[in-house]
């Protein structure tokens, strides 16, 4: 894992903008700054680099030293560690074909919808009817898919949206009606995106009420208010794998100047979303092999008890004849002459003599190989 120190981020942050000198890290603007407040690093304030290209040269905020402390180690792309090299790659090839000179893409405001998907969804969103909280939305099989925007912006979620399907269809992502909202196919994989209305959650005091000691106690409630923020998000399916889903409105940053970013994150996404079905697909290979291997040893396994079972039979057999010829041999050892025996003696006499005739038979060479003739129970494998 790459490691710098805090004197190398701060000579980083002020040699270059933050979204550039994050996309040399292969992380976002967002996380640089997070990454540099976390460690402590000073960053330029707002409107640095206008000054800068003005031909200013404002005051730089300056860098202290901070001896034996442990966040002097700044640890680069920590959240890679669990991504297979193949998303990495994509994400990394992505981004710097975005960074490419000519490809930054622009969203005018002068410019009317051409394409035919933002202008069916200007339509749409202009017929349609605000919700009880005074918002619109649009959903259908040819329509973007907007959610919860305030009529007012409309006309900068169609040009946002005119902005990115033209950038896409550039890039060979194609545009197509799916069943339920307009769908983006970007390298083979089906991506549904949204444009959603940003909505802040505020705390609101409600009353006060006595509790059981008779002291007031303050009761909150939680409201969304709406705010002129948008966001772009990812019909998320993924789970498990890094991919960046969300991209909204910042105090610094519009979505305007995100749409490269969004792009790049759209490859990212499907090179993570395949090498996920990769995954599972050899998961379940690997689970229908174990099936299979558990049922060849339950078969053998009830094989070998059928084998045994027949073993046993022949046993029983054998130690059967055994006594038989025994008790036998001590019959004729000790009879009495013939006329003092019944014919019931006699007839059982005979009745054993056959009996063991028959077990001889039954544990003979010959009888077995018979009974093993039709058996599958020692089939040759071999063969």
């Amino acid at each position: 894992m790459p490691t710098m120190t805090r004197r190398q981020l701060y000579d980083l942050v002020w040699s270059k903008p933050m979204r550039e000198a994050a996309s040399d890290l292969g992380m976002s603007d967002v996380g640089l700054k997070k990454l540099c407040v976390r460690h402590r690093v000073p960053v330029p304030r707002r409107g640095y680099w206008n000054k800068v290209n003005a031909g200013h040269k404002p005051k730089k905020r300056a860098f202290r030293e901070l001896e034996g402390s442990k966040i002097n180690t700044i640890f680069i792309g920590s959240w890679r560690r669990g991504v297979p090299a193949e998303v990495r790659s994509a994400a990394l090839e992505a981004r710097a074909r975005e960074n490419e000179p000519g490809r930054e893409i622009e969203v005018s405001i002068s410019v009317e919808p051409t394409l035919s998907a933002a202008i069916r969804l200007e339509a749409a969103l202009r017929r349609c009817k605000p919700d009880q909280e005074g918002f619109v939305s649009a959903r259908g099989p040819t329509l973007f898919r907007v959610r919860r925007v305030r009529p007012e912006q409309v006309g900068r979620v169609v040009r946002l949206v005119q902005a990115l399907l033209a950038a896409a269809t550039a890039r060979f992502f194609t545009p197509k009606a799916g069943d339920e909202d307009l769908i983006l196919v970007v390298e083979g994989v089906v991506i549904v995106l949204c444009v959603k209305g940003w909505s802040e959650r505020k705390r609101r005091r409600v009353s006060a009420s006595p509790d059981a000691l008779g002291r007031l106690k303050q009761r909150w409630r939680y409201e969304y208010e709406p705010t002129d923020r948008l966001s772009i998000e990812i019909d998320a399916r993924l789970s498990g794998f890094y991919a960046r889903r969300r991209w909204r409105d910042t105090a610094e940053q519009k979505l305007e100047t995100m749409l490269n970013d969004v792009l790049a994150g759209l490859v990212a996404y499907a090179a993570a979303l395949k090498q996920q079905w990769h995954e599972q697909q050899r998961a379940a290979e690997l689970q229908e092999q174990e099936r299979r291997r558990d049922e060849k040893y339950r078969r053998l396994a009830e094989l070998d008890r059928a084998r045994v079972d027949f073993l046993a039979q022949r046993l029983r057999a054998l130690d059967e004849m055994q006594k038989l010829d025994r008790f036998l041999a001590l019959l004729d050892a000790s009879t009495p002459p013939a006329d003092a025996l019944s014919s019931r003696y006699w007839a059982f006499v005979q009745w054993a003599k056959l009996r063991l005739e028959r077990l001889q038979h039954a544990c003979s060479a010959q009888t077995l190989e018979a009974l093993l003739a039709n058996s599958p129970l020692f089939v040759d494998e071999r063969s």
